[in-house]
Order: structure tokens, then sequence, then C-alpha cells
């Protein structure tokens, strides 16, 4: 077994974990949407979710498949960071009352600022840790945007009304995808 095999198992856990609860609040919101008041900012982070969790993944195999030695202090940032994306994840699934109405809104306005803060976290550990591996780190464009998707993270604790942060989750869905189609393919 290879190092990137044994490193990357516990990770693809963490985010197999997360990317199934989101699918599956996704889906519980489908059939509860009689009973739900809709709200576009939940919704766009909860789909943005998958993607992003899915492009961490994918971007494992970029840091990880080429490391010859692997000390728990390296594999830290990494498992940290999933972590990280897990329990985002998790705040982000509105809890769907059986009885009344849910308002997504309001659900997601509880846990906004641990979500960004999580969210915050994830991204500069994944970007601190990229600029100290000694990689050829911020010298792309795609690498500009990941620092804008940091700052906009740490904007998002901030933001309060629904208006505001439906565009931020906009914004940074964008500019998250525009930042994916920017990166080399993995080889």
């Amino acid at each position: 077994m290879s190092i990137f095999e044994y490193a990357s198992g516990i990770l693809t856990i963490v985010i197999g974990l997360g990317v199934a609860h989101l699918l599956g609040g996704l889906g519980n919101v489908i059939r509860a949407r009689k009973r739900i008041t809709m709200s576009m900012a939940p919704l766009i982070w909860m789909v943005g979710q998958v993607f992003m969790m899915v492009g961490w993944w994918w971007a494992l195999w970029h840091w990880l498949s080429s490391i010859e030695e692997l000390s728990v202090w390296l594999f830290l940032p990494f498992f940290v960071a999933s972590v990280c994306w897990y329990l985002a994840a998790r705040l982000s699934v509105p809890e769907i009352s059986a009885e009344g109405d849910t308002h997504l809104w309001e659900e997601f306005s509880e846990v906004r600022f641990p979500f960004f803060s999580l969210l915050f976290v994830a991204y500069f550990v994944m970007y601190l840790f990229g600029a100290l591996s000694g990689a050829e780190w911020g010298a792309s464009v795609g690498d500009y945007l990941g620092y804008v998707l940091v700052a906009l993270t740490f904007t998002g604790m901030f933001l309060k009304s629904e208006r505001s942060n439906a565009w931020l989750a906009a914004i940074f869905i964008s500019l998250y995808v525009l930042q994916e189609a920017l990166q080399p393919a993995i080889q």
C-alpha cells in the first residue's frame, strides 16, 4: 500500500460522509418542500458544497500522490481541512421539523457564523499548507482566486441578511467554478 493510498483512505471517508449528508439533506428538502419556506442562500451553499468537497477530494491526489514520506504533522492540515468540510456540511443541512413550517434561512442563519468559520479554516489551512509546501503556489490566476475565496468566507461570517448571503453564495460558487476551470488536470 502506498503512502497516498494509506493517507487518502481516512480523508476519503470523512469527505464522503459530508457529501452523503449534503445529498441526503437536499433529498429531504425536496421531499418536504411543501412544509419549507425556501431560501436561495442555503440551497446554493448546500449544492455548492457538494462540488467543493469533491474538488477538495480531487485536489488531494495532486498534493498527496507525490509524497514519499508522510509525518503526522504533514498529514494534519489535510485532516483538519477535511473535518472542517464535513462539519460545514453538517451545519448547512437544515433540520426539517416533522410538523410545522421550516424556514431555510432561519435554520441557516442560526449556524451562519460557525459555518463560515469552518469554511474559512478549511480554505486557510489548505492555502497556508500550499504556500508552505514549496510548491509553485500563488503563481496562477487559480491560486489568486483561492485567496479571494478565503476572504469571502471570512466576509460571510459577518453578513447577516438573507439577500447579502445569497449574493455571497452565488459569487463564491461562481469564483470556485472559475478557479477549478483554471486548475491543471491531474496527470
